[in-house]
């Protein structure tokens, strides 16, 4: 089977909302976030507190590294690219939705944050077609009957 993984990244990332967000180059952990986006847009989206750690390490030349996990365990990714603070917010208003309404049902005339935008340049992706448990069959029946397992399928997306 083969698996187009550019579309099972949006799709993954359109059910999975949340992430982990870093800076490279910033000594702070990465933070737990929700992502906005438009389908099979490049462009990431977030909302973080104006006084945050996080917002203080973006500086102009900043580049965000941004990790998801499948529902199923079975599609792992991290997402880099350029990332700025947005204070005009016309991007988040073409990436808002139901679902960040529901986070923040005052809409975006009532937000106090400030909102980030990564341009997504690169995304390593790795997946198995199969569910969770699959992988991990395979690994416990290897070990006793010492086969080999198979590959994780991993591309390097350019954006």
């Amino acid at each position: 089977m083969v698996l187009d993984l550019r579309r099972a990244l949006f799709s993954e990332m359109a059910t999975v909302q949340v992430g982990m967000l870093g800076v490279q180059g910033s000594a702070l952990p990465f933070e737990p976030m929700v992502h906005l986006m438009a389908p099979s847009s490049p462009e990431l989206w977030f909302l973080a507190e104006p006084d945050s750690d996080l917002v203080k390490a973006i500086e102009g030349s900043s580049t965000a590294a941004y990790c998801v996990t499948g529902r199923n365990h079975d599609l792992h990714a991290c997402l880099t690219g350029p990332v700025r603070l947005a204070p005009d917010r016309r991007g988040l208003e073409r990436v808002w939705s139901i679902s960040a309404e529901a986070m923040f049902p005052g809409g975006l005339s009532n937000i106090d944050w400030t909102p980030l935008q990564v341009k997504v340049a690169e995304a390593v992706v790795w997946a198995r077609p199969e569910s969770a448990v699959v992988p991990g069959m395979e690994m416990i029946l290897s070990t006793l009957q010492e086969q080999t397992l198979t590959d994780d399928k991993r591309q390097v997306l350019r954006f």
